[in-house]
């Protein structure tokens, strides 16, 4: 299990500030360069929330001068890639909300599109969705048809109800439901990544609402596809633990003997790591 400092460390940070030097040339840097000797004892998340305060003080403007930079340093610094990209899109994330526009909200989550790819934007994404979770939405649900599985895993991911390591939305756990249009849009990806996401986010909509879970599992195994089962069990596994009655038949029903379940798969999107406790 990769620690904090395998992750999040002294480099990271100073190849953190050669990106922003590389959009940035004459900027001095002083709270990344702070930054850089004062990680050792911080948690990964805390690691992370360090250096987006440290860019957001370091990054003069609002928004749109933090998305300039941001957008710069991904064009022309070779290092900007890997767990950079976390505190970057929330430095990001943390401008679009003080700007307040929609113009700036809109740009922040086609960025953060962009950029999930070099690691992931779904913590930052956590900021914009207890913004303006409704708009938000509308956005993600455009991503769900994107060509890009990464993107499309950023839908699921970012919108968890219990998102590991992340912001809390209480505007998702208090509307249960509202997710939903995402998980049935992706349910059936051709991506085993992506449906794996989604099994989890249901698990987790089913912690609060076992009705709402297993309504949606039922309507999936009514059509369903060889992918199907993999998905139903990994969507159930909390309430069959719990020894939900319906859980239970809809398990037994969506495994035909011989037929293999998801396995789970690493990938950069899944490091076994501790993020911290998560914020309410």
């Amino acid at each position: 299990m990769p620690l904090a400092g395998e992750l999040i460390s002294d480099w990271t940070t100073r190849n953190l500030a050669h990106a922003v030097r590389a959009a940035l040339p004459q900027a001095d840097l002083p709270h990344l360069r702070t930054a850089a000797g004062s990680l050792e004892s911080l948690s990964l998340r805390a690691r992370s929330d360090l250096l987006r305060d440290a860019l957001l003080a370091d990054v003069p403007g609002g928004y749109q001068e933090m998305a300039t930079t941001v957008r710069a340093a991904r064009d022309r610094a070779r290092v900007f890639e890997g767990w950079m990209i976390w505190p970057v899109t929330t430095a990001l994330a943390a401008r679009a909300v003080d700007d307040g526009g929609p113009a700036a909200f809109d740009d922040a989550m086609r960025l953060l599109a962009e950029l999930t790819t070099l690691l992931t934007s779904e913590f930052a994404l956590r900021m914009l969705l207890r913004h303006d979770l409704d708009r938000a939405l509308a956005i993600v649900q455009d991503w769900t048809v994107s060509p890009d599985a990464d993107v499309r895993r950023l839908a699921s991911e970012g919108t968890r109800p219990s998102l590991p390591g992340a912001l809390r939305v209480p505007q998702i756990t208090g509307r249960p439901g509202i997710t939903v249009p995402v998980l049935e849009a992706l349910y059936r990806d051709p991506s085993q990544y992506v449906r794996r996401s989604v099994a989890s986010h249901l698990n987790d909509l089913s912690r609060d609402a076992p009705s709402l879970g297993v309504a949606t599992v039922r309507r999936w195994l009514q059509d369903p596809q060889p992918s199907t089962a993999g998905v139903v069990q990994r969507s159930l596994r909390t309430l069959v633990k719990k020894g939900d009655p319906e859980a239970l038949r809809l398990q037994r029903h969506s495994s035909p003997k011989g037929q293999r379940n998801d396995a789970p798969k690493a990938g950069k999107h899944s490091p076994r790591v501790d993020c911290s406790a998560q914020q309410p």
